[in-house]
């Protein structure tokens, strides 16, 4: 529930709602990777919910992207770090996790919040 003086439409937190990609761009199980306000993200669609996380594996820096999708965590192609897409939560490394930045489909496109970029990446 948002608060009062907030609209349930609304980002939250101070995010910034920004259009990541076309919905047709994202089939079911794909990661796809983007830079989107400042911020590499990684976009899976999984069981027809979109999800957005970061897109950078905290273990050594490797693209998210060049990962796959795999009983519902990315799983980061160099070492298998798996990510949970709830949570960000690595499943298999206490402490280590990735940000989770709500995500929707609507009118065609996929939408996330994100924080304002600080600096690029």
């Amino acid at each position: 529930m948002s608060p009062p003086d907030q609209p349930a439409d609304e980002p939250a937190d101070g995010r910034v709602r920004i259009e990541a990609l076309e919905a047709s761009e994202l089939a079911e199980g794909q990661v796809v990777a983007r830079v989107v306000g400042g911020h590499r993200i990684v976009l899976v669609r999984h069981e027809g919910r979109v999800h957005a996380l970061g897109g950078v594996c905290p273990h050594q820096g490797h693209d998210l992207g060049e990962g796959f999708l795999a009983e519902g965590a990315v799983v980061c192609n160099s070492h298998l770090w798996a990510f949970d897409l709830g949570h960000g939560r690595c499943t298999l490394v206490p402490g280590a996790a990735v940000p989770v930045h709500p995500a929707r489909e609507e009118g065609g496109r996929i939408l996330v919040d994100l924080p304002p970029a600080e600096e690029p990446w």
